[in-house]
């Protein structure tokens, strides 16, 4: 799930899309789908809306390599 850079949004956006990411996962959990929903970047990591740069993307690597359903995943 994402990434995508909640920094350009309005006070008002970021609660209707952190609502919308927040239903998502549910609805991936719920059904037990393996997902990933890395954290925030800093702002200077996104070149626009939805694209890291370089740093942002080691970040995003990062996070899903230590994510434990991930390491699960490589070890099966």
């Amino acid at each position: 799930v994402g990434p995508f850079n909640e920094h350009m949004l309005t006070e008002a956006s970021q609660r209707r899309y952190r609502n919308i990411r927040r239903q998502v996962e549910d609805w991936l959990r719920d059904r037990a789908i393996p997902h990933q929903a890395p954290a925030l970047l800093p702002s200077p990591q996104y070149a626009d809306a939805s694209h890291p740069l370089s740093a942002g993307y080691a970040q995003l690597a990062e996070q899903v390599y230590t994510n434990a359903g991930f390491q699960k995943w490589l070890s099966d």
